[in-house]
């Protein structure tokens, strides 16, 4: 790779030639003051867009410039920013980064080179871990085997294949720093929901999961680009077996979106049995004892147990709720405004 021109497209010693755009997707609707030296100065001249995808609005147009455009999505949630950038980005490849990481030396021109080949769609690379205080003992063993010499830390979005460089599942290039084609992103449908508030959880969906879900049914190529990382920047509060739950708990949603739109619909629903009302209470006691003395062991009983609850939470929102399930079966999000009446949850009282 020779560098970057004035237009900020890749200039390749063959006839490989693509403009990319990297976009920062975050509630907040300014950047971090640290924003230059973690990301900006590790893109080189690659135009760059900050766009506020959550429920504090900008005041006034926003800043903008020819390097840095900081845009707001107008409603919250992931998905707002993510096809916010699709309609603002016009270049070929388009690289998504939460606004928690940080880039290391020469980690652009390792994102973009496999795009030199045109059967490539979708580039992603090791995410690691900068832990803000010691991790609890516990923490390791969370980590799980994803066959190919790849481990991941899901609830952490940390995953890591070693240094080697090679083809993957699409369904292991996450949200912290996901580079894909443009058309790609489009021909798939786009993203689905994602990355709302905790009130306006019931709208939250299986994000970029369900995108790349399509890709691999469609056999399109993904690339594992072990030869840089990006870092995810892991605070205190997120090592704690509460923060396990509750993301657990999100999860069982996205799965049971996920489910929905498979099943082109809602499975009718069980009866209740005797252990469901006993169940509750046997949990509570038993979550007790796991955070009193937290294991790996007792933390994987807490975050399946919190799936199971999300999902039936989801289940139930959805099931009593037309406008709801309408939202779930859509066939696409490319017009990511919420259902009408969103901004109710947001004052209504937490359940």
């Amino acid at each position: 790779m020779r560098g970057w021109d004035a237009k900020g497209e890749a200039l390749f010693t063959g006839k490989a030639r693509f403009s990319a755009h990297v976009v920062v997707v975050s509630r907040r609707p300014v950047p971090f003051e640290s924003t230059d030296e973690r990301i900006v100065r590790r893109i080189g001249d690659l135009p760059w867009s900050w766009i506020c995808s959550g429920v504090e609005r900008q005041s006034g147009s926003g800043r903008r410039s020819n390097k840095n455009n900081v845009l707001d999505a107008g409603v919250p949630g992931l998905l707002a920013g993510r096809h916010k950038a699709l309609q603002a980005c016009k270049e070929d490849i388009i690289i998504y980064l939460d606004d928690d990481v940080s880039l290391p030396a020469g980690w652009v021109e390792s994102i973009l080179e496999p795009f030199a080949d045109p059967n490539i769609h979708i580039v992603g690379c090791r995410y690691l871990p900068n832990y803000q205080s010691a991790p609890p003992s516990w923490l390791e063993g969370l980590w799980q085997d994803a066959g190919d010499n790849f481990r991941t830390l899901g609830y952490l979005s940390l995953l890591d294949g070693g240094e080697t460089a090679r083809h993957y599942r699409p369904i292991f290039v996450w949200g912290l720093c996901f580079a894909a084609r443009r058309e790609t992103l489009i021909k798939l449908g786009g993203f689905n929901p994602d990355g709302y508030p905790w009130e306006l959880r019931r709208f939250r969906g299986d994000g970029e999961t369900g995108l790349t879900l399509k890709a691999e049914m469609t056999g399109l190529i993904a690339y594992y680009q072990g030869k840089t990382y990006t870092i995810h920047h892991v605070p205190a509060s997120r090592m704690t077996p509460e923060y396990f739950e509750r993301r657990s708990f999100l999860q069982g949603i996205s799965n049971s979106y996920t489910q929905i739109r498979r099943d082109h619909g809602l499975s009718p629903s069980s009866p209740r049995s005797w252990r469901d009302y006993i169940r509750p209470a046997k949990w509570k006691l038993e979550r007790e004892l796991i955070l009193r003395r937290p294991t790996a062991e007792g933390i994987q009983k807490l975050t399946a147990r919190a799936h199971f609850v999300g999902m039936q939470f989801h289940r139930a929102e959805t099931r009593k709720d037309p406008k709801l399930l309408e939202w779930v079966l859509r066939q696409n999000y490319f017009d990511y405004r919420l259902p009408d009446g969103w901004e109710e949850y947001l004052t209504a009282p937490d359940t």
